[in-house]
């Protein structure tokens, strides 16, 4: 659904600007992967992926057999990548010293709000 994206993108770009980061590569990921995947996309795929980035806190480290189906740059998936490189270290993937509230904050909005979502099935 073109609406659920284009709030994607809308809530993406508004926490992207509060972290001082860009999200308009992942926004062209999230376009693709609705099209090729539909909404599931949103509202499975994406939870998933806040799964595996909450044990990656837990853990202080990003774990390669985690974030299955997305490509990485370096030890951190590279959707996302601006708030990554806020949380975790991109060339060890452990979790920084100080990594940005504000940044795990957007990661787990902009993979979340579409996990509770009941579409109607036409």
């Amino acid at each position: 659904m073109k609406s659920l994206t284009l709030l994607w993108q809308e809530v993406a770009s508004e926490l992207a600007t509060w972290c001082c980061t860009s999200t308009s590569r992942d926004f062209e990921t999230v376009t693709a992967r609705v099209k090729h995947e539909g909404d599931e996309f949103l509202t499975i795929t994406l939870p998933n992926f806040c799964t595996d980035f909450q044990k990656s806190l837990v853990e202080g480290r990003v774990d390669r057999n985690q974030f299955q189906g997305f490509a990485f740059t370096g030890s951190l998936p590279r959707f996302l990548g601006g708030f990554f490189d806020l949380v975790f270290d991109r060339g060890t993937g452990l979790l920084l010293d100080e990594p940005s509230v504000d940044a795990i904050y957007s990661i787990r909005q902009l993979t979340l709000m579409f996990g509770k979502i009941l579409l109607s099935v036409q």
